[in-house]
């Protein structure tokens, strides 16, 4: 581990608001994003609490490359970290490969010291040509009510005591299918709703989005009717139900979150079944993207014979690939893989493209919202704002990593959390 003597900063006064959340009567219980009254600050799991990768009111950018806290080397993957408080301590849980196994850890917020390691044999050979994306770890893991679960590369579930790192349970599906993980690995992150974890499990075709008891690994419900994709699920009410919608192997698939029944799905067939980005909440509306299917919303309602799905609009001028698009200033801001790598932002209501960045802005980028702006990661290492309201415009670039940035950057109430090679790093801010 490596510490940098910028410490000094005055970085711990940074107040973070929590992001607005979907209350869902008594069934899903959002995390705890944040606290203002003692300046901690959650990001449970993928994108956040509520998947959406929406920040606080206030928030300061991150600094220079240079400007590390701390930096330890955690081993490979594209996983992000995500922390939580435990104990009254905010901690900063990881998992990633090192050799031939897949490792969980926590560390320290404040210092990224190890507080506890835990290590599982993972033998995982990629698809030909997913040989240059690694060998994962690729889904983020996820934290609540003092368990941490997490999917492996090849589609093992492990759930944890965040506290202690005690196995709780480690359960494979070798036995129920003939492919545990698609081509390019298992990349889907698992999903808290209630008092159950959400992980889709199996390969290409066959698989099953399913519901455990975090606690002993039972099987509460399992909708068995399609393979994951690389999406990673999400809870929503729509219409008065509480629906996990996730973008399958072929399919949006929704089933209810109680009973896993299938309640609708919609075809999204692409070329090799690359299903990548994660739904966007959009009022009574679903957003999806894929790889040449453009950008296009989904309306689900009930009718007399089940759900009716209407797509309300469909735009094909722009499409994401890898990176998810966010809700920031009434906007749908996204990033295209077209051009080169592109930035949009469309018009939720109708899906009319309102402004375009130039091309040639790289492979990917992960995007935070924060109120009418949008914080973007280039996978280059580079960071850039996007300000929306009166108009659009990006700020100047700086760098905040020498390697490609693929895990998506994580702020926290010290600064931000990015992941680069081997290594995880806690980045100061700048101005």
């Amino acid at each position: 581990m490596r510490v940098n003597g910028k410490r000094s900063r005055s970085i711990h006064s940074l107040l973070f608001v929590p992001p607005a959340t979907v209350l869902i009567a008594s069934l899903f219980v959002a995390p705890d994003l944040a606290r203002p009254d003692d300046g901690h600050f959650s990001w449970p799991g993928w994108r956040g609490g509520d998947r959406a990768a929406s920040i606080g009111v206030a928030v300061a950018l991150p600094g220079s490359e240079e400007g590390a806290l701390w930096s330890i080397e955690v081993g490979g993957g594209q996983a992000s970290p995500v922390t939580v408080e435990v104990n009254g301590e905010q901690r900063v849980f990881v998992h990633s490969r090192q050799n031939d196994q897949e490792t969980i850890r926590a560390l320290s917020l404040a210092t990224g010291k190890t507080i506890w390691k835990r290590e599982f044999e993972e033998v995982y050979e990629p698809y030909p040509g997913a040989a240059t994306y690694g060998k994962g770890a690729k889904s983020t893991p996820t934290v609540a009510d003092g368990r941490v679960c997490a999917l492996s590369v090849s589609g093992t579930v492990t759930c944890l005591r965040a506290e202690t790192g005690e196995l709780l349970w480690r359960k494979d599906s070798r036995s129920r299918f003939s492919q545990t993980y698609p081509p390019f690995g298992a990349s889907s992150s698992p999903l808290f709703v209630g008092d159950a974890l959400i992980v889709h499990i199996g390969g290409h075709p066959e698989g099953a989005l399913a519901a455990f008891d975090p606690e002993t690994g039972r099987e509460i419900w399992a909708y068995e009717g399609e393979g994951p994709g690389y999406s990673s699920p999400i809870a929503v009410e729509l219409d008065g139900r509480l629906q996990v919608v996730t973008q399958a192997h072929r399919n949006i698939v929704s089933v209810d979150a109680v009973s896993g029944e299938l309640l609708w799905k919609y075809p999204s067939v692409t070329p090799c079944n690359q299903n990548v980005p994660t739904p966007l909440v959009v009022g009574d509306k679903l957003v999806f993207s894929s790889v040449d299917s453009g950008v296009f919303a989904l309306q689900p309602r009930r009718a007399a014979a089940g759900w009716e799905v209407k797509e309300v609009w469909r735009n094909r001028e722009v499409a994401l690939y890898m990176s998810s698009a966010v809700l920031a200033d009434d906007r749908i801001v996204g990033y295209s893989h077209r051009r080169r790598g592109q930035l949009f932002a469309l018009e939720p209501r109708t899906g009319t493209l309102e402004w375009s960045s130039e091309g040639g802005l790289g492979e990917h980028a992960s995007l935070l919202a924060q109120e009418d702006r949008v914080l973007i990661f280039f996978l280059s290492g580079e960071f850039r704002v996007l300000s929306g309201s009166g108009g659009f415009r990006l700020s100047e670039s700086r760098r905040v990593a020498a390697e490609a940035l693929w895990a998506h950057p994580v702020p926290t109430s010290v600064g931000w959390l990015l992941r680069q090679g081997d290594e995880l790093a806690l980045l100061g801010t700048g101005p």
